[in-house]
């Protein structure tokens, strides 16, 4: 089951796809990409109701995939120049192929799922008293700003508090379904949207654009018709996204130098409020053309094969095949505590980027972190038809992890909705390391289960109208 789609918007899509594809320098490979995409939305999203995290993930992989050709493009370069490597368009195509695969192992445990009806979750929303959503989310949107900083002065439970920190944003799901399935406490909603946006500037990172990301997630499992006017709103909407997004884009060095007052870390060394007035400082100073120059950087930025197709140049020819040696070390790293390994030690990406690819990147000691991906992880271990069925097996294990998590939780299935869309959010990125994907997959599931037990169960008895 999938989106239903009338036979004029099906139309529109079909002819503004080829004219989108014909007119490229790379028609074939951009009308793959579409096809491609098609094929992944039918793998994943088995029924339309189904929690929309995991079709989040699945679709922005395959943008950060799917973005190179369009960047080369209106570069005027080649897929290959861009990439720095000779095999920049094979990459393209293995990755694909590899994230088709990454869907079949997923999709086999969601289709073991009973999922409700849209109704039914209509219901269930209002059966919380919103006022007392409402109450908890501005209980822990205070909680998260000083759980955060206490978090990282002790950093042997850092990640735990972390993961407290998040349970702001299972409350702000649940105001999004509120207003989503009643149509009632709209404004309400636009203010929490509002803050959360401008909050999101006062972190190193381009956090602001989380909010934009839980309002697309909340939205999937709700839409089962594509209409064209959907299509005109949504068009419009990416098109705002993308004017914010290139606007980020052209002030973020400044900024985030600001920030880190000149130090070179990515950490913040201003007040919120500091923060704020130059991000406006920043915004009100910028004119089209700065934004226009920033077209380019910003979509290659999202494309992420680059350094997968540098590691195909490099692996075996100068390296060879680590025969599964790189994901043991991913694993041992990332579940072998300090005090049992004294040795192990700080975790840097861009050193990974270095050794195989052979190609010199900022690193953790000079304020960057610049990953391979775990695609890359993949290909390095196992080589281009080894890699296939390794990444079927950790769309399995990430399938079983959300079976796991849906079959466990013992609450009604809007609750359930907002508290998988945030556990699983942290595999949206393309370019998650294998480190940390080994980590979020084993580690958090044990922080988010003893949480679910200790806080959350209490908190949705509280929600309840009846009580």
């Amino acid at each position: 089951m999938n989106f239903i789609v009338s036979a004029p918007t099906q139309f529109f899509v079909i002819v503004l796809v080829l004219i989108i594809s014909i007119s490229s320098p790379f028609p074939v490979l951009i009308l793959s990409s579409f096809l491609f995409l098609a094929v992944i939305a039918n793998i994943v999203r088995v029924n339309p109701v189904q929690p929309g995290i995991l079709f989040f993930i699945f679709v922005y992989h395959w943008l950060q995939i799917a973005t190179t050709p369009f960047a080369a493009w209106l570069g005027g370069i080649s897929i290959n120049e861009m990439s720095m490597s000779s095999f920049g368009v094979f990459t393209i195509w293995i990755c694909f192929i590899g994230l088709v695969f990454l869907g079949l192992g997923y999709s086999y445990w969601i289709r073991k799922l009973e999922l409700p009806s849209i109704e039914q979750l209509r219901i269930e929303i209002e059966s919380f008293s919103f006022n007392k959503i409402l109450f908890l989310y501005l209980l822990l949107f205070v909680l998260n700003i000083y759980i955060r900083i206490f978090a990282f002065y002790y950093p042997g439970i850092t990640q735990p508090l972390l993961r407290v920190a998040e349970l702001k944003v299972v409350f702000l799901y649940l105001l999004i379904y509120f207003v989503y399935l009643t149509k009632r406490h709209l404004l309400t909603l636009l203010v929490v949207i509002i803050i959360e946006f401008i909050f999101g500037f006062t972190g190193y990172f381009s956090g602001f654009k989380n909010i934009i990301f839980y309002l697309i997630i909340a939205a999937i499992p709700l839409i089962s018709r594509i209409t064209f006017s959907r299509i005109i709103i949504g068009g419009t909407g990416v098109y705002a996204i993308f004017i914010l997004a290139l606007s980020w884009q052209a002030i973020k060095g400044e900024y985030r130098s600001f920030l880190n007052q000149g130090t070179n870390t990515q950490t913040v060394k201003v007040d919120p409020a500091a923060s704020l007035k130059k991000v406006k400082d920043l915004f009100a100073n910028l004119d089209a053309e700065t934004r226009d120059r920033t077209t380019f950087a910003f979509l290659n930025r999202i494309a992420y094969t680059k350094y997968i197709a540098n590691s195909m140049e490099y692996v075996p020819s100068y390296k060879a095949h680590q025969n599964g040696a790189l994901w043991f070390e991913n694993v041992s790293f990332a579940l072998i505590p300090r005090f049992i390994n004294p040795n192990k030690g700080i975790k840097d990406d861009s050193q990974k980027v270095i050794e195989y690819t052979g190609i010199r990147v900022a690193s953790r000691l000079e304020g960057a972190s610049i990953s391979l991906g775990y695609f890359g992880d993949c290909y390095i271990d196992f080589g281009f038809l080894g890699m296939m069925p390794f990444l079927f097996l950790i769309g399995w294990f990430i399938g079983s992890g959300f079976y796991f998590f849906y079959t466990k939780l013992n609450s009604l299935f809007v609750f359930k909705y907002a508290y998988l869309n945030v556990i699983f959010f942290s595999f949206y990125n393309f370019e998650t390391d294998g480190t940390t994907l080994v980590g979020v997959l084993i580690l958090n599931t044990i922080y988010y289960f003893i949480i679910l037990k200790v806080i959350l169960f209490p908190a949705t008895k509280f929600l309840r109208l009846n009580l």
